[in-house]
């Protein structure tokens, strides 16, 4: 299904003075910042919702989407996180380490289970939303 903004947030972007465009309104293309943002955030709850996400997934977006920074932050904790994670199955791997069965095969899925977005083969609800 399509995304539809709110009401509220359409009728705060005819009102604002910095948002334009001549169309009836189909898209992100001409939005300020602060509108640009808002629209993210309800196309990204939308897409949380349609795709049964649990209520954990929403409050990351929302806090995500909540700060100019969040996605570069998210992205970055990421980055720590897989590298940690990497060097946690080649310590196991070369002996350094002996991690119990189950918990090694838990880290290598981890690690090679990034979101398909970073891999280039899906497209974010951000980027579907535009």
């Amino acid at each position: 299904m399509a995304f539809v903004p709110s009401a509220e947030l359409l009728r705060g972007i005819a009102m604002c003075a910095a948002c334009t465009q001549d169309a009836p309104r189909s898209g992100r293309a001409g939005l300020c910042d602060d509108h640009r943002s808002r629209w993210n955030l309800e196309a990204c709850m939308a897409h949380s919702s349609d795709a049964g996400a649990d209520p954990s997934l929403q409050r990351l977006v929302t806090g995500v989407l909540a700060s100019p920074e969040g996605g570069a932050e998210l992205l970055s904790a990421f980055d720590r996180q897989r590298r940690a994670l990497r060097l946690v199955l080649e310590a196991h791997a070369r002996g350094a380490v002996r991690l119990p069965d189950s918990i090694a095969e838990t880290v290598e899925r981890a690690c090679a289970a990034g979101p398909r977005f970073l891999n280039g083969t899906s497209r974010s609800a951000v980027q579907q939303a535009s």
